[in-house]
């Protein structure tokens, strides 16, 4: 049987998470996974609506070691929680916000509750390939939402190919900081199995507004790394001036990991990059639809480049 390791990180002080700005080391991301574990219902279905996306990944590794799946809907409208309760009879809703009011049977988790005290150093748990993680659902704008099923090795060796192709492998620390909601299936591989399976740390606070992203870029160290879209960017740079010093004028790499006009882009922070460099971009993309990639060279910054056309492929295809 084919596993694979719940962390990537190379040892058990290597930092997993940020968070109210302190590090969250891979030693106490395992405490936290392995005591929400024994403390989760017994159902089998778990409707993660955490926010925080440290408390998001927590409980996606908990609900994964104890067998049980998630469920990734696009919304948390009363109709969508009606659907995950037909589809999943036995679903029960992981929160974080004591203001809660989604008519399943819930489990609050609280922010204290994510610094679980250790004794013994936790080992990393081995996962098995074909084990069930989560259901993401489709937005259902031309019909019923459509579960699609994903398993922990097509997610992991997802998660790797594009840390190998965005270069974040290459032995430094890096500190993802996402504006995409870790329940979308966009922001659960770029925010959370990138951080994860990539050896870097995710930022648990969603930055949102230009101000909330240009706090949570400086009060991280390098290198650093912003996950959006290219909707989300292009109204930052239209609303924000400030937003330009931030991703136009600095000296920029971008590179993207996703897929189609959402496709989320991984904007690399650094001050030190050579000129060339900082002139040429590259851009990798493909369809949801489809494990298939192209990548190309892109000339200019900011919104100053060309994109081909995407090559659709045949639909249905694990990414």
């Amino acid at each position: 049987m084919t596993t694979f390791p719940m962390l990537s990180h190379p040892s058990p002080d290597s930092v997993v998470a940020r968070t109210d700005g302190q590090a969250i080391t891979a030693s106490r991301f395992l405490a936290d996974v392995n005591a929400l574990a024994a403390r989760l219902p017994a159902g089998h279905h778990v409707f993660n609506a955490c926010a925080d996306r440290y408390r998001f990944a927590v409980g996606l590794c908990a609900a994964l070691l104890c067998g049980k799946v998630s469920l990734l809907p696009p919304s948390q409208t009363p109709d969508m929680v009606r659907q995950l309760a037909a589809f999943a009879p036995d679903v029960f809703c992981l929160h974080d916000d004591a203001d809660c009011d989604v008519a399943l049977p819930r489990f609050f988790y609280a922010a204290a509750d994510d610094r679980t005290p250790s004794a013994t150093q936790p080992a990393i748990p081995e996962i098995p390939g074909d084990r069930l993680m989560a259901y993401v659902f489709t937005s259902g704008s031309t019909g019923q939402p459509v579960a699609h099923a994903k398993t922990w090795g097509a997610m992991v060796r997802g998660a790797r190919a594009t840390a190998q192709r965005l270069g974040l492998l290459d032995g430094r620390a890096w500190t993802l900081v996402g504006t995409l909601p870790p329940q979308h299936m966009f922001g659960l591989e770029a925010t959370v199995m990138l951080a994860l399976q990539g050896g870097a740390a995710l930022v648990s606070a969603r930055a949102f507004y230009p101000a909330d992203i240009r706090t949570a870029l400086h009060a991280v160290p390098r290198p650093r790394a912003l996950v959006t879209s290219p909707v989300h960017l292009r109204a930052l740079l239209r609303l924000d001036e400030h937003a330009h010093s931030v991703l136009q004028r600095a000296h920029l790499t971008r590179r993207c990991c996703g897929r189609h006009h959402l496709v989320p882009l991984l904007f690399v922070v650094e001050e030190q990059i050579q000129r060339d460099e900082s002139r040429k971009d590259q851009e990798h993309h493909g369809q949801i639809q489809t494990g298939r990639r192209s990548r190309h060279s892109v000339e200019g910054r900011g919104r100053r480049c060309t994109r081909s056309r995407h090559q659709r492929g045949q639909h249905g295809e694990e990414v």
